[in-house]
């Protein structure tokens, strides 16, 4: 991986391209190691929202979890049904909704790490997360909050040490 991988995909973030610098970033990881990518940014992201937001909460259990991996269709559903009925209601600002869209993306991730499925979400769903990220940040305006998710989102990429 190294410097200009991360480099490239801070760029692309920094520069209003969110979906670009998640592709990158989502792409450099092997399947198995996505779910526990985006359990990362969805716990960055859950540490900038006032409040509670169980099925986020059940999303990122599951992504901690392989064996329950398979799990993520129905966190994904339940993320889903959580987000039509706030926005039913009229009761959805744009932190909450970055926030339960990027669950919904990290369920899917989750659910198609676990194994082939013949109903696999799209294999692009991990390049949203940083688009979800990226609304978030814009929402809640805060230098402090785009560093955590940027730390989150790319932080992986990073060369590792040489020995």
């Amino acid at each position: 991986m190294g410097r200009g991988l991360q480099k490239r995909a801070i760029d692309a973030w920094l520069t209003g391209s969110p979906l670009e610098a998640g592709r990158l970033a989502f792409e450099a990881l092997a399947p198995q190691r996505q779910p526990a990518w985006a359990a990362t940014v969805l716990r960055a992201a859950l540490q900038t929202w006032k409040g509670q937001l169980p099925v986020a909460d059940q999303v990122l259990s599951i992504a901690e979890e392989e064996s329950r991996w398979p799990d993520g269709r129905d966190a994904f559903q339940a993320v889903r049904h959580e987000v039509i009925s706030l926005e039913r209601k009229g009761r959805i600002d744009p932190v909450t909704e970055a926030t339960l869209l990027l669950a919904e993306n990290a369920a899917k991730v989750t659910y198609n790490a676990a194994s082939s499925h013949k109903q696999a979400f799209d294999p692009d769903s991990g390049w949203w997360i940083a688009s979800c990220a990226r609304a978030l940040v814009d929402a809640v305006a805060s230098k402090d909050v785009e560093s955590m998710m940027i730390s989150a989102l790319f932080g992986h990429l990073e060369q590792p040490p040489k020995s």
